[in-house]
């Protein structure tokens, strides 16, 4: 199996200036549980439930943060013919 077999297709992204409140906004309205941060036409990390679910459990989710500040640095990327990692 390869990711191509199992991917969806990526339409929505967020870019690294986007309010932490809209990426959460996001992932709720369309039912997904992580965005890829894109800065051009570069994916320069990715913001999951997690990342805004720590923000709340160690209190930093009272201060306004860019997407940049949070999201997962070093990201991977794949052409979708790889295979899946073990």
């Amino acid at each position: 199996m390869r990711a191509k077999d199992i991917m969806t297709p990526c339409s929505i992204v967020v870019s690294p200036d986007t309010p932490v409140a809209a990426i959460a906004r996001v992932l709720v309205d369309y039912h997904i549980s992580g965005v890829p941060v894109v800065d051009g036409d570069k994916v320069v990390g990715i913001v999951s439930e997690g990342d805004l679910m720590r923000r709340a459990e160690l209190g930093t989710d009272k201060r306004r943060r860019r997407t940049k500040a949070m999201c997962a640095r070093r990201p991977m990327n794949m052409d979708g013919t790889g295979g899946l990692p073990s």
